[in-house]
C-alpha cells in the first residue's frame, strides 16, 4: 500500500474532475485540523458576537435619525441573525444538547460588547462596530477556517465562508 503522501502526488482524477469534489486538495486532507470541542468552543464564540452584534443594531434602530444608519442598522443586524442561525444549527449538529450557546463565552468579551452597547454618541458605536468588532470576528472566523480540517469539518468551512464580512468595494 503506497502512503497517502505518494498516492496524492501520483493520483489522477477521472476526467480531470476535480478531486476530493474540489472541496480540497489531497495534500491538505492528510493534514489534521482542529478537535471537534475546539471547533464547537469557536463556533459558540463568534455565534455570541454575532448574537450581541445584532442585539446592538437593532436597539439603536428605532432611534436612529438618519437614513442611510437606520438601513444600515438593519440589514447588517438580518445578516448577524441569519449567521448565528447557521452556527446554531451546525453546533446542534456537532453535539448534543443543552448547546451552552447562551453562555458568555468570555468575560472580557461581554465588557467588549457592553461598552459598545452604551456608547454615548453613534460614531463611537460606529467605531466600535466597525472598526473593532467586525474585524476582530472577521479574522477569528479566517484563523477558524485555516485550521479546521477542510474535509472533515467542510460544513463549517461553507458556514464561516458565508459569515465572511466583505463591503462592497
Amino acid at each position: 500500500m503506497k502512503p497517502a503522501a505518494d498516492f496524492a502526488s501520483s493520483y489522477r482524477p477521472y476526467r480531470n474532475l476535480p478531486p476530493l469534489a474540489g472541496v480540497t486538495t489531497f495534500a491538505e486532507a492528510v493534514e489534521p485540523g482542529l478537535a471537534v470541542e475546539a471547533g464547537v468552543d469557536r463556533l459558540k464564540r463568534h455565534h455570541y458576537t454575532l448574537k450581541r452584534l445584532m442585539q446592538i443594531l437593532q436597539s439603536r434602530l428605532t432611534a436612529e435619525p438618519v437614513y442611510e444608519l437606520k438601513m444600515t442598522y438593519s440589514l447588517h443586524s438580518h445578516y448577524c441573525a441569519e449567521h448565528c442561525t447557521a452556527m446554531r444549527e451546525r453546533v446542534a449538529e456537532m453535539r448534543t444538547p443543552p448547546l451552552g450557546l447562551e453562555k458568555v463565552p468570555n468575560e472580557s468579551l461581554k465588557t467588549f460588547f457592553d461598552e459598545i452597547q452604551n456608547a454615548p454618541t453613534t460614531a463611537e458605536m460606529l467605531t466600535g462596530i466597525y472598526d473593532h468588532a467586525l474585524p476582530a470576528l472577521q479574522k477569528a472566523m479566517q484563523r477558524h477556517r485555516e485550521e479546521t480540517h477542510p474535509m472533515a469539518d467542510h460544513p463549517t468551512v461553507r458556514i464561516l465562508r458565508f459569515a465572511s464580512w466583505r463591503s462592497r468595494k
